[in-house]
C-alpha cells in the first residue's frame, strides 16, 4: 500500500526539500479499499474478501472493504482516499523517477546508482535515437539546475 494521487503538489507538501517521486501508469494501480452492494455474486464477493481483507463497515445495502489494518480506521473513518496497491510486478507499472533536489545532493548521485543497477531498459516505443535522448536527459544532473 502506498499513498498516490493524480497532482504533484500533494507530494510536494510532506518531507523536506528534497524529494524523490514515483510515476506510476495509473491503470495498473488498484484503490486500497472498495465498496461492495449486497447484490454482489458471492464467488466476486469471495475474490474481494481475499484481496481487501478488513471489514470497515457494513449495512444492509453495503460493505467496505480495505487492505489497511482495521487500527488505520476509527468509527469507519480512515485515511485512505489516496490509499493504492499494485496487484502485479510494480517495476511494470513504475513509469518514471523524479529526483528533486539539487544535483550535489547525495541522494541524486544514490538514485542514479539504484537506476543503474536495474536490469536493461525495455523499451515500448520509440526510435533508438529518441531512446539515446531521454537517457542522456535522464542522467544529465546539470540540467533542471537554477544555474543554466
Amino acid at each position: 500500500m502506498f499513498w498516490s494521487t493524480d497532482r504533484i503538489g500533494k507530494a510536494l507538501e510532506y518531507g523536506g526539500r528534497d524529494k524523490v517521486l514515483l510515476v506510476f501508469d495509473p491503470r495498473r494501480l488498484r484503490p486500497g479499499w472498495v465498496v461492495l452492494d449486497s447484490e454482489c455474486p458471492r464467488e466476486e464477493r469471495c475474490e474481494f474478501e481475499r484481496m481487501y481483507p478488513t471489514v470497515v463497515w457494513e449495512t444492509g445495502q453495503s460493505t467496505k472493504l480495505s487492505r489497511l489494518p482495521a487500527r488505520d480506521y476509527h468509527g469507519g473513518i480512515g485515511n485512505n482516499d489516496y490509499a493504492y496497491w499494485i496487484p502485479d510486478n510494480p517495476f511494470v507499472a513504475l513509469m518514471l523517477i523524479i529526483a528533486v533536489a539539487p544535483p550535489e545532493c547525495p541522494m541524486v548521485s544514490e538514485v542514479l546508482g539504484m537506476i543503474s543497477e536495474c536490469s536493461e531498459t525495455e523499451w515500448k516505443t520509440g526510435t533508438a535515437e529518441e531512446h539515446a535522448a531521454v537517457l542522456t536527459r535522464a542522467t544529465d544532473t546539470r540540467r533542471l539546475t537554477l544555474n543554466d
